[in-house]
This record gives C-alpha cells, structure tokens and sequence, in this order.
C-alpha cells in the first residue's frame, strides 16, 4: 500500500515536473518582438512603467516584486528596475538576454552612436528616452534611462538656458541663488560658506588672488546626458570676486564619439550663432559666441572625451572702447582719472571692490578673457586722490582680436604714436585724449595693457 502511494506520489511529482518544463520551453527563443518603434522604445513587457515610479507603481505596472522581472513571453530574458539612491524612483532599466542585441537594436531604431570604447547609444531627443549596451556583457544587457538632451537642456535658441526657467543663475548673489537651487547646489552647505568668507577677506586683504580662493559651487542637475551613464559631475557655478554668478559650466561627455561632438557643433552654432573658432594651447577646440546686446556669451571647449560648455556674462570690447562713450573706457567715472577713491565708489557702487588697501572697479570678462575685468585705481603713496586708472584687455589665443583692439582705440583716440621711448620691437602707443589725460597702451603676451592718468 505504501508503494502505491509513493508511486501516485512520483507520477504526481514528476507530472509537475513536466508541466513546468513544458511552459519554459513554451518561452520564445526569437527576441525580435523585445523591440519595437521606430525609435527607442521600452519591451512590450515593462511598456507600463514610467521612469520616476516608485516600487509599487512598478509592481502594480509589471505584476513582479522587487525591482526583478523574468519574461513571461521570451527565453532567458529578464527586467531589472533600479531605483535612485535618495529619492527611491525609478532610474533606469535593464534588458538581460543570452544573445547579442546590436544587431536587433539596430534593425529596428537605426545604426547607433558609437563611442570610442565601442559602446553603442541610441537617443531619442523627442521622448528624452535613450538606451545603449553594457560592454562587460559582450553586447547581451542593454539599458534605459531618460537623459536631457541639448536642446531640453539648453532651450533652441539665445542664451537663455531651458534649464534654468527663468530661476536667478548668471549674475546672483550668493543668497539668491541658494534661495532659488537649494539642494541643485549640491555642496553649498560646505562651500557657499567658504565663498561668502573669500569674498570678505578678499576686500580686506590685498595679499591674495581670487582664483587661489573658494569660488565654485557644484550644480547637480537630475538626469545624464549624452554618453554618460549617471548625473554629471563636473557642472560648476562660478563666482566672482564681487559676490555674483559670473558663469556656468556644464560637461557633456563624449567619450570620443565624434557623430555626437558633430551634433553638439550644429547644434550650438544655431542656438548661439555664428562661433569665432579658437585653438586652445592643448591644442583643443573653443568654439566662442557672443550676444553684446544682453552682453551673455558661451564657450564651448572640446575635447576627444568631453564637451565644457561656459556660459556667462562679459564686458564687450566693443563697447569699452565705443568711440562716443565718455572716458577712454566707457566704464571709467566722471572722476576718473584724478578723483578719490570715496568719489568713484559713490559714482558706481555697483562695481567698486576694495582689495585691502587696493581701490578698483571690476566688472565681467572682456571677449577673449577667462578673468574679470579690473580698472585698478592708481594713487600715489599716501596721495588722497587717484592719478590714474589701469586695465588689462586679453585677447588670449586670439591675435586678430588683438589688432581689432588697435583699432577701436585709434576709431575713438587718433592715429596711435609710437611710444619714442619704446624699443624697437615693443608694440607701446601714446595718445591724448580731449579733456587731456594721457593715454598708453602697450600690447604683450596675448594683452593690451591700458593706462589713463592725469595731464
């Protein structure tokens, strides 16, 4: 008696046995139905889950537990959702299969990018959708996520950014842009500090240049972009040494897919327009855009492994120098040269900084310079006024921008004079100016450097 159970209890077993066999080999081995659309499109499978669901959105999309799900449809095929860190929401999707996907992929959305590690993505910048292959994987996992793409980014035209919707960014104080960003600016509780004390110390103290002091904050945007698979890390605010944003920088990672640096090129010089293209001394690419009418401009820095795009504010050359403007430069004060220092500060409060005991006015960048633009204010030792003002005009990797430079101080000044007490070979040039203030210019080392003192 007890064997015929056991036998009833075997044949049972074993008819389990057979009809678990049977569903799995009912599992398709052909994967082309794992892709469908024209463009990038999630599997029939997990079509219900939308990036940003939480677990249980996608529990309830996909009827699995966890962030794992095993194809219902398709042999050896599985789903793994990942979750952010913080918030808990949906990131980004993993296809796992036995078999190589590129050429799949690549029937149904088109050939891909290709990055020089020979990582294929493919984008779709309507959706803001993009998926590419794991390389440790021999080509059989492929991912998804959302990404911003230039334009969803940047916005299509102008130098406003999309990103930004009008929130304070290019020109904010430190309050304002933490009031505005709170948690995008990923380290202000650490650095917003140290940059409020550097600007302190740095009026108090004339031993010290800004660039050696605190003056970047991380901007940790929410999603990735191009070829990189997480957040960037390299977007940074820039302040200057009056308190205020001065620019912005964003990474885009390339990776050496060139398709993507060509798409970046095009897609810049229709947004920003037409580019002075410079070659940097690594030998790298800048492309440089300007818009003196809100005085924005943004420089595109590439690389074989990265795009750095600035975008920030500037103080055109053009306009220093305007031939109707009052004062040699146009940003000088009615008493400049000669009057006290109080004077000059009452007069433009908005750009007059203390450097310890070393009076000036500083203002954004001039074209082809990195630096803020500084009018120091010359006086003789103990003297209650000013004699003079200085400035220095870059024309860094720009030589023509340079002879422009000439110029537009000959347009506003006269025929340029060579300095007689000048060496051969020394690009020095003296003007008086109406009014009588004495004027020098001297061109050196990818430089004006300008002068303006009393008669």
């Amino acid at each position: 008696m007890r064997s015929f159970w056991l036998f009833l209890s075997l044949a049972a077993c074993g008819s389990g046995n057979e009809g678990k066999r049977e569903r799995a080999a009912a599992k398709s081995k052909d994967l082309s139905p794992l892709f469908t659309g024209s463009t990038v499109t999630l599997p029939p499978e997990i079509a219900n889950v939308r990036f940003g669901d939480t677990q249980e959105q996608i529990e309830k999309a996909t009827g699995g537990h966890g962030g794992y799900v095993d194809s219902k449809t398709l042999d050896k095929v599985s789903y793994q959702l990942d979750l952010t860190h913080a918030e808990k929401k949906l990131e980004k999707i993993n296809v796992s299969t036995g078999l190589p996907l590129q050429p799949l992929m690549t029937k149904q959305w088109g050939s891909p990018i290709v990055t020089g590690k020979g990582v294929p993505f493919w984008f779709d910048p309507k959706t803001g959708m993009r998926a590419w292959l794991s390389r440790t994987s021999a080509g059989t996992s492929a991912s998804f996520s959302r990404y911003d793409s230039f334009e969803s980014l940047l916005g299509p035209t102008g130098f406003a950014l999309a990103f930004a919707q009008g929130k304070p960014l290019i020109g904010a104080t430190l309050d304002e842009l933490h009031a505005a960003w709170g948690s995008k600016l990923c380290d202000f509780d650490k650095t917003g500090p140290q940059i409020a004390k550097a600007v302190d110390e740095y009026r108090s103290d004339w031993n010290g240049l800004w660039h050696d002091k605190p003056h970047r904050l991380r901007l940790c945007l929410s999603l990735p972009r191009t070829v990189d698979e997480f957040t960037p890390f390299g977007d940074e605010v820039d302040i200057g040494r009056m308190g205020k944003v001065e620019d912005i920088t964003l990474v885009f990672k390339l990776d050496g897919a060139k398709e993507l640096a060509a798409q970046a090129t095009a897609f810049f010089d229709a947004k920003f327009g037409t580019p002075t293209v410079l070659t940097d001394s690594t030998k790298a690419q800048e492309r440089w855009y300007f818009d003196p009418a809100t005085q924005l401009r943004a420089i595109a820095r590439f690389t074989d492994d990265m795009i750095l795009l600035e975008v920030g504010r500037y103080t055109p050359v053009a306009t220093l120098l305007a031939a109707d403007a009052q004062g040699v430069l146009s940003v000088a004060t009615k008493s400049m040269p000669g009057g006290t220092p109080a004077a000059i500060q009452k007069e433009d409060p908005t750009h007059y900084n203390q450097h310890g005991t070393l009076p000036a006015l500083v203002f954004p960048a001039t074209d082809f310079a990195r630096q803020e633009l500084e009018v120091q204010l010359e006086s003789w030792d103990k003297a209650p006024t000013t004699h003079a003002y200085r400035a220095v005009l870059f024309h860094t990797n720009n030589e023509t921008a340079g002879d422009a430079l000439l110029s537009l101080l000959e347009a506003k000044l006269g025929k340029a004079k060579k300095d007689p007490a000048a060496k051969p070979d020394d690009e020095t040039f003296t003007w008086t100016a109406k009014g009588g203030a004495k004027v020098s210019a001297r061109r050196v080392s990818q430089q004006w450097q300008i002068e303006v003192s009393k008669e």
